[in-house]
């Protein structure tokens, strides 16, 4: 089976969703979450990524994320996956692959898909229907961008301030955004951003389908 074609591209805007090896469980208990997040703290620094969005689910991780070079974001993601792997063997006395051959990269375009993006990712544990709503999962940037919880992972930019100029306006209205789409997540019914290669206007994606002679997306 042929491997699905990426596009890198620098300062440019991804949905990054990378699996366990065979769907299997990478995080086991709280330390293997927060050793992650630790390690994608460090990778994102060093290589100059910048995180808007992220949860990580049992088996898998969904992140929207900024490139700061056409590799900045291969050299991230191979870092915290390396990493990883080996702290996950070592500690369950495991070998091989923790997680599958390759992360996915579908690349974004426009504030508006950021933030449906964004939205459709910290939503994952409710279409998982692990808990009802996303204020009830721990391992996501919501509670950075709706509740007082500062998270250094996140850099939320421009983001907050497309909801308002106070704090207490920009999460009131964040969290009516999410809540918006709740219904739909929980009946599986929501925009997936997983299913192609480019997200965006019209414009924008012929410009990059001419760029790399994509013949579908």
């Amino acid at each position: 089976m042929p491997r699905r074609m990426r596009i890198f591209l620098s300062d440019a805007v991804y949905h990054v969703i990378n699996r366990g090896n065979q769907r299997q469980p990478v995080f086991i208990d709280e330390a293997d979450y927060y050793f992650y997040l630790l390690l994608l703290k460090a990778a994102k620094e060093k290589y100059g990524v910048k995180i808007f969005h992220y949860v990580l689910m049992p088996n898998h991780v969904h992140l929207l994320v900024q490139s700061s070079s056409a590799d900045s974001i291969s050299k991230m993601m191979q870092s915290v996956t390396v990493g990883h792997c080996r702290h996950f063997n070592a500690k369950y006395e495991k070998v091989g692959h923790a997680w599958q051959g390759r992360f996915r990269s579908i690349i974004i375009d426009s504030a508006s898909y950021m933030l449906q993006c964004g939205r459709y990712i910290e939503l994952n544990p409710v279409r998982a229907r692990i808990c009802a709503s996303p204020k009830d999962y721990r391992w996501s940037s919501y509670h950075h961008y709706a509740d007082s919880h500062r998270d250094s992972l996140v850099d939320d930019d421009f983001m907050l301030k497309i909801f308002g100029d106070s704090v207490d306006v920009q999460r009131a209205a964040y969290k009516k955004f999410v809540e918006d789409e709740l219904l739909n997540a929980r009946s599986h019914l929501s925009q997936r951003f997983s299913e192609k290669l480019i997200y965006g206007d019209n414009i924008f994606v012929a410009r990059i389908k001419k760029l790399y002679n994509v013949r579908s997306t």
